[in-house]
């Protein structure tokens, strides 16, 4: 006995589900056809879909803005079942530009989902580290804060200035201090210790008890009540860095060396 045709609507539903099928849309499964997403499956989502997971990680928070000192940068893509997705492009900056660098600036996820990045700056200040997923979007699609911070006082790029280098007896002059680190960057809110050779004539004293926040200079009041030539040294107390330069003043008829 032959097989009867199928009716026009079942043959409808017939056909809508082998070209399901063909593109990719139906996968077999023990209960029969289950509906699924071109090109993704639990253990491969696609990286536009609101259930993946991503996180972007710094180790730390903060660094000094050296160039040398460096935040490890991790972006993580998950699946909506916790699967790490491997082999996404994964891209980074940050809002500030040309005094961050990266390495590397682009890679891709690796077996555990993580894509790895160094951070280094020379810039003093706040910065959002910005990730991308360029097979995605063009716009980040996670931004971190870290900060990058000014190193310890130099002993060579710090300085000790006078407003002038010779002076009468009895009268007051200026020694200003200013604090900075090896690239040149001021060191605000610390703490100056100024010294002079002549510790039984001079009187020295402080114009402010920090250096200040933007300039990292501090200023003295000194004045000698004897002849003689006056050696003005500094030190950053907090850190007991000697400054290497120091003021001279040549108080009534001394000259200095």
């Amino acid at each position: 006995m032959s097989p009867k045709p199928l009716s026009k609507s079942l043959y409808a539903v017939w056909t809508t589900l082998v070209a399901l099928t063909l593109a990719g849309c139906m996968e077999a499964t023990s209960g029969g056809l289950v509906l699924t997403r071109s090109g993704a499956t639990s253990q491969d989502e696609s990286e536009a879909s609101d259930d993946v997971s991503r996180t972007l990680q710094a180790n730390v928070t903060s660094a000094i803005a050296d160039g040398q000192s460096m935040i490890t940068v991790r972006m993580t893509l998950r699946s909506s079942t916790g699967a790490p997705l491997l082999n996404r492009r994964v891209a980074v900056d940050t809002d500030r530009g040309g005094a961050d660098t990266f390495t590397p600036s682009e890679t891709q996820t690796g077996l555990d989902g993580e894509a790895v990045f160094t951070l280094v700056s020379t810039d003093v200040g706040d910065a959002n580290i910005q990730a991308y997923l360029p097979d995605i979007s063009q716009d980040p699609v996670e931004v971190l804060a870290v900060t990058f911070v000014a190193g310890p006082p130099d002993e060579v790029a710090s300085s000790v200035d006078a407003s002038s280098a010779t002076s009468a007896v009895g009268t007051h002059q200026t020694v200003t201090v200013t604090l900075r680190d090896a690239l040149g960057h001021a060191l605000g809110d610390r703490p100056v210790t100024l010294t002079s050779s002549n510790a039984g004539s001079d009187t020295i004293t402080p114009l402010s008890t920090l250096t200040d926040p933007v300039t990292g200079a501090i200023a003295f009041d000194v004045v000698s009540s004897g002849s003689g030539c006056s050696t003005y040294s500094a030190v950053a107390a907090a850190t007991g860095t000697a400054i290497t330069s120091v003021a001279m003043i040549a108080y009534g008829a001394a000259t200095c060396p």
